[in-house]
C-alpha cells in the first residue's frame, strides 16, 4: 500500500467514526467528516472541469511544471513540456492547475 493509500484509508475511517457520532446525509459525510479527515492527511480534492481546459493554454503538471495542453483524450491530457524540452506527457486531466497569476 502507497503512503497516498494509507492516507485516504486513514481519512475514510475517521470520516466514518466521525459521522457514526453526529449523524446526517451524504453531503454531511463529505462535507463535515472527510474532507477535514483529508485536510488532517495533508491532503485535498482538486477538480479541474474538463470543458475549463483550453488546448493551446499553459498550464502546471504534478511537478510544478509548466505544460502546453495539446488535446485531451477522454480522461488523459496530452501536454508538451514548456521551454527547452521537447517532452510529451500524459496525465490524467485532474492533474492539470491553472498557472497562478502574477502579483
Amino acid at each position: 500500500m502507497s503512503e497516498l493509500d494509507t492516507k485516504v484509508t486513514r481519512a475514510v475511517r475517521a470520516a466514518d467514526l466521525a459521522f457514526a457520532e453526529s449523524g446526517g446525509s451524504s453531503r454531511h459525510w463529505v462535507q463535515e467528516c472527510f474532507i477535514p479527515a483529508l485536510a488532517k492527511e495533508g491532503l485535498a480534492i482538486v477538480v479541474v472541469p474538463v470543458e475549463g481546459l483550453k488546448p493551446g493554454r499553459v498550464y502546471l503538471d504534478p511537478l510544478n511544471r509548466e505544460v502546453v495542453l495539446d488535446r485531451i483524450e477522454g480522461e488523459m491530457a496530452v501536454v508538451h513540456l514548456s521551454g527547452s524540452y521537447s517532452a510529451t506527457c500524459h496525465y490524467p486531466v485532474s492533474c492539470l492547475r491553472e498557472v497562478p497569476p502574477c502579483e
